[in-house]
């Protein structure tokens, strides 16, 4: 049997040996008798599960979360509890839409999950002082999804043939790759050229610098959130993860910078021409931010940073989704056919991949749907900062300052018939119903499924997700026979709310002989 490795590191060797100094930071704190508060939580009165004190809460929640988070669910059903100490304030459902209608200077959803991602020490702040980037995939992106689903094919067969090379797999032999390593890489070149263009696309050292980047920011957002408020700083000057952080940033800006004033430079002699290509082919997003950029946003630091963190938005949560639909897709062969025979016959009635063939691909989809329902990328979300005194139509007081999330899993589940069963044509049966027939869709947010959040901040990228993971899937199912290297479904990896792919599981992939004729 064949065995092809690209060349990137496991997630595990990434954030474990970070996550354990971590604790040897947080060991040396308990000792200490200084006690920082800078959050308006502690104003706020309400239960604690686990711990009152943070320091020890925070390590519960990191090795435990959904434990925590089934106890707090469970025991304070209908009330506000607090996880992690005083880090976090969770809201029972019934709050969800008075939340969501509090108008962004009250109830900061960006600034929340900045704060979750430790953006002091990430690298990711630029994107709590600027709303371009959301304006453009609004505007500008999501309009012209139809038009990018040609350069997403491209992408995808120059992808594959870069990171599963042809001569490495054929129809008699099995090749091992490893799974979450693999999709991590194509969908970052997918995601270079939609973001950046061919000339990013094409740019190892790009790939390799954001690949970088990503990483060590998850590690270093988990290992700093072990650590107790006073000490963070301290602790980022020994964390090895932060110094990558800050050195593939310095990385990224070497490339971006020359590429962006030549692109910047270019913006008004061609604008014809861009204006012509882009009837016939998605142009990128920089191209977009570009255009729209004034003040602050044109600047080449504020447009590089933008470029970067919507690359973290974009490669990491929409590879951890496909790894996790291609592991059950192992798991539950059964559905291999069933869900092969309607890309095939889709692609084959609209004459090849066209939007309207994503949309038409309903098994697919709810299979996709079903696979996030049982392994979410986070356990909580729907996260805001309060920036002012709140007082709910109940009376319930938030203070300024105070943190808020939702328990998102088990409010889904508390909606889901059978919901430890997994079931992957789910949502294809209840879209069966007329009435239902445009809801319960992947990309579709509603009171009870929050992973792309809901409302007006709901995740302006979750199209373009949807749209890349089902072609993406498709084309390994048209084009490859594939299994586990294991019997068993592997176990992911869990950190405070978040679940990742098991980084070390190898997919075994086989050419078909059949091959679609479009």
């Amino acid at each position: 049997m064949v065995e092809y490795r690209p060349s990137l590191g496991s997630t595990t060797q990434l954030w474990l040996p970070a996550a354990a100094a971590a604790v040897l930071v947080l060991v040396s704190c308990i000792f200490c008798t200084v006690s920082i508060q800078r959050t308006g939580n502690a104003k706020f009165i309400a239960p604690f599960v686990g711990s009152k004190h943070a320091w020890l809460a925070r390590w519960s929640f990191f090795y435990a979360a959904e434990t925590v988070i089934h106890e707090g669910h469970t025991k304070y059903e209908g009330k506000p509890w607090k996880l992690t100490g005083n880090d976090v304030i969770v809201l029972p459902h019934r709050y969800l839409n008075e939340i969501r209608k509090l108008p962004f200077h009250q109830a900061n959803a960006m600034q929340a999950n900045l704060d979750n991602m430790q953006s002091k020490f990430t690298h990711l702040d630029i994107l709590n002082t600027t709303r371009l980037f959301v304006q453009v995939l609004k505007t500008k992106v999501n309009p012209q999804l139809a038009l990018m689903i040609p350069t997403v094919r491209r992408e995808l067969d120059a992808a594959f043939a870069n990171e599963v090379p042809p001569p490495s797999i054929n129809e008699g032999d099995w090749t091992s790759v490893p799974a979450f390593q693999t999709i991590h890489r194509i969908v970052g070149r997918v995601s270079a050229r939609i973001f950046g263009g061919q000339e990013l696309r094409d740019d190892s050292n790009w790939l390799n610098t954001a690949e970088g980047y990503l990483h060590n920011i998850f590690v270093t957002a988990i290992t700093i959130r072990l650590v107790p408020y006073g000490f963070k700083t301290v602790a980022s000057w020994f964390l090895p993860c932060s110094w990558k952080i800050s050195w593939n940033f310095w990385k990224a800006k070497r490339i971006l910078y020359p590429y962006i004033r030549y692109r910047k430079s270019i913006v008004e002699e061609k604008a014809a021409e861009f204006a012509r290509k882009r009837r016939d082919e998605f142009p990128d997003v920089l191209q977009y931010l570009i255009e729209q950029a004034t003040g602050r946003d044109a600047e080449l630091m504020s447009l590089a940073s933008m470029v970067l963190s919507l690359s973290l938005a974009s490669n990491h949560t929409t590879a951890m989704a496909l790894t996790e639909a291609l592991y059950d897709l192992c798991t539950y062969p059964e559905y291999q056919t069933e869900l092969r025979e309607e890309v095939r016959s889709v692609i084959e009635a609209d004459g090849g991949w066209r939007k309207t063939s994503l949309v038409k691909m309903r098994k697919l989809d709810s299979f996709i749907k079903e696979s996030q329902r049982m392994r979410p990328p986070s356990l909580m979300g729907y996260k805001r900062k309060i920036t002012e005194n709140i007082t709910l139509s109940d009376g319930l007081q938030l203070p300024a300052g105070a943190h808020v999330e939702f328990a998102i899993v088990p409010i889904q589940q508390d909606n889901t018939i059978n919901s430890t069963e997994f079931d992957g044509l789910r949502y294809y049966r209840l879209r069966q119903a007329p009435s239902q027939a445009h809801r319960h869709q992947f990309a579709t947010t509603s009171e009870s499924v929050l992973h792309f959040g809901h409302g007006q901040n709901s995740c302006p990228g979750r199209f373009m997700a949807s749209n890349v993971i089902k072609m993406t899937l498709g084309k390994m199912m048209l084009e490859y026979d594939f299994k586990l290297d294991q019997f068993k479904r592997p176990e992911g990896i869990h950190a405070f709310e978040y679940n990742f792919p098991n980084p070390e599981v190898h997919l075994l992939l086989r050419k078909r002989n059949q091959m679609p004729s479009v």
